[in-house]
Formats: C-alpha cells, sequence, structure tokens
C-alpha cells in the first residue's frame, strides 16, 4: 500500500478527482503536466481521463509520452500501460474524426456506398 505522501498517488487520486471535472483549460493544463509524469501508471492514468473527458488539445502532449516511453519501452513502460491509454486515445480520435467526415458527407447529400 502506498502512503499518502507518495507523489505517484497523489497524482494518481488527483486524476481521479479530474474525471469528474468540466472540460476547461485549466483542466487541460493540469492533465498536460500528468502526461509530462516519469510514471507509466500517471501517463496512463492522464491519458484515460484525457479520453474519457474528450480533451483534444493534448494530441501534441500524448505524442510526447508515447515517443519518450517508445523510446526504451522495455525499460521504461514494461507493462505498456502509457503506451496503450496513448494509443487508445488517439485510436478513439482519429474514428471520431472519420466518423465526422462520414456524418459531413451524409449531411450534404454525397451518396454513400459501401464497397466491401
Amino acid at each position: 500500500m502506498m502512503s499518502e505522501n507518495d507523489p505517484i498517488q497523489r497524482a494518481l487520486e488527483r486524476l481521479g478527482e479530474l474525471r469528474h471535472a468540466e472540460p476547461s483549460n485549466q483542466l487541460g493544463d493540469e492533465i498536460r503536466g500528468f502526461l509530462r509524469s516519469p510514471s507509466t501508471l500517471v501517463v496512463a492514468k492522464a491519458a484515460k481521463v484525457a479520453r474519457e473527458l474528450r480533451v483534444g488539445a493534448l494530441i501534441p502532449d500524448l505524442l510526447s509520452a508515447f515517443n519518450r516511453f517508445m523510446a526504451d519501452a522495455p525499460r521504461l513502460d514494461r507493462r505498456c500501460a502509457a503506451i496503450t491509454e496513448v494509443v487508445s486515445l488517439l485510436v478513439d480520435r482519429q474514428a471520431a474524426a472519420r466518423i465526422g467526415a462520414i456524418r459531413a458527407l451524409a449531411v450534404n447529400g454525397e451518396k454513400l456506398a459501401c464497397s466491401c
């Protein structure tokens, strides 16, 4: 069990609190700080919170965290916790963008046909 004075535990607890916050610039800044943490657990939870709250302004910070851990993943992110959460968020964002583009075509009267 971690103590209350453990900085990783405090960060994880704060991120748990942020899951219920309203999206704002301050929220993005706070999550951005957690994405810079050397702790894979903290970065993983920060990415998860960003995904849940749909904080899109953090994409450059997420890519930076991804690159940082991928530089030596077996040593820096043994369980792939941070890398997995960052990739999940990026995949979700890409899927959302594609769905938005498809909806825009449909709204503009474009005929959509499946080629499969």
